[in-house]
Parts: C-alpha cells; structure tokens; sequence
C-alpha cells in the first residue's frame, strides 16, 4: 500500500517485509525506513491536520500539549497492532491492540473519525 501525504511532500509505503517506508516526494528519497511492527504491515493512513489535539490526547498524560506536531501516521499489521508515530523526529505515539479481523480497516476508520 501506498500512502500520499496531505500537503504531497512525502509518500508513505508498507510492505510484506514488516516494514514502513517514508520517501521525500521531491527527491525520491527514503527518509525514514521503520522497522517497528512484528508481522507484514497491511496498511497505513496519514492523519488530517485537524487530528492534531486528539492524538496528542490518545499519546497519554505525560504528553505536553501541543508537544507533537506531525505529520502522523498510523499502521495496521497482521501483528494485530495499530500504531501511529510522528514523523517528524520518528516517535511512536501509542500503540492500539486489535483482533485480526479489525485491523485492516481500523486504521482508515480512526483517522477518519480524528
């Protein structure tokens, strides 16, 4: 699955090899390869800038307001995981345990309602 950001800038990539890649639009570039889940990674989302304040809430209560800009992206794997993590300096926020039958969709179903 492949994933364009909201402002274009970067394209997000899961793969079968349990990883999550993060290119640079312009330059073609892997910046960020993640390696965080246990399973193949099954599908991603980036959260609509408007998602800001609710994720920040969910990252829990020693979070700073405001502390997590984004942008955000959110992964379902077969690991029955969901995990969003910041990108800009590569932190994972939480991590959500879904049954195997949920987690594909959970991801678009979240952000959707962020």
């Amino acid at each position: 699955m492949v994933r364009v950001s909201l402002d274009g800038s970067l394209i997000a990539s899961c793969s079968n090899d349990q990883t999550i890649c993060v290119w640079a639009a312009a330059s073609k570039e892997c910046k960020v390869e993640l390696r965080d889940h246990d399973h193949v990674v099954e599908c991603i989302a980036w959260a609509p800038d408007n998602a800001s304040t609710a994720i920040n809430e969910a990252a829990g209560a020693d979070n700073k307001k405001g502390a997590h800009a984004g942008p955000f992206l959110a992964s379902g794997s077969r690991d029955k995981t969901i995990k969003v993590i910041n990108i800009t300096n590569i932190q994972q926020l939480y991590v959500a345990i879904a049954d195997s039958s949920g987690c594909l969709s959970v991801v678009e179903i979240c952000m959707s309602y962020l």
